[in-house]
């Protein structure tokens, strides 16, 4: 929230295995960015912090209770009193679910935004929405329709970003007919496409 460090995912050329990264404003001059201390062993991409800074949140193939996953789950870690990261936790159901989530972004209020191969056709993501009640994620709300995607369209609506006041939503989407033909970014509602070919 200060302006001073920077989060983001690299992959190997030509690969699909991301590590995060972090990299601090000092000196007037970004550091050479380093692994942050939970990623590098898998797959860890689209790395968001809360507003106020003291979560992160990622999407990850990591293995769950042992077992190897092949497919994505909503990871986050949580900022330590001495300003560390703590261990990776895995969201809860309903949040990860038998398919792949990808991308969360959290509201000031703790409601969740984040993509979701469920309920969708072979090969489409989804964007939800699941509000923060009692402490506890409640089941996600799915946003097609508001963003007038029918049950069968094939698009992509993967990279998800909420403003901290829900004022807004920008979705990095795929498929779209009035697209560039690459990931185009929409805005809110009415789902508006603002900004080509990201």
């Amino acid at each position: 929230p200060d302006g001073k460090t920077i989060y983001f995912s690299r992959s190997a050329p030509h690969s699909y295995l991301y590590a995060i990264f972090e990299s601090r404003w000092v000196g007037g001059k970004w550091t050479p960015p380093t692994i942050v201390p939970f990623s590098g062993e898998y797959t860890d991409s689209d790395p968001i912090l809360s507003p106020d800074g003291n979560a992160m949140y990622w999407s990850s193939d990591r293995p769950v209770n042992g077992k190897v996953k092949h497919d994505y789950d909503i990871w986050m870690v949580r900022r330590q009193p001495n300003g560390n990261w703590g261990p990776p936790e895995r969201l809860p159901e309903p949040i990860n679910s038998d398919g792949s989530e990808f991308c969360a972004s959290v509201a000031r209020n703790g409601t969740i935004y984040f993509s979701s191969t469920r309920d969708a056709p072979p090969g489409a993501i989804r964007a939800f929405r699941s509000r923060l009640v009692d402490g506890k994620w409640a089941e996600p709300e799915n946003l097609s329709a508001a963003m007038g995607t029918k049950p069968d369209d094939p698009f992509l609506d993967l990279d998800i970003m909420v403003d901290p006041d829900e004022r807004f939503l920008l979705v990095g989407s795929l498929g779209r007919p009035e697209g560039f033909g690459h990931f185009d970014i929409y805005v809110g509602e009415p789902f508006e496409r603002v900004v080509a070919d990201q």
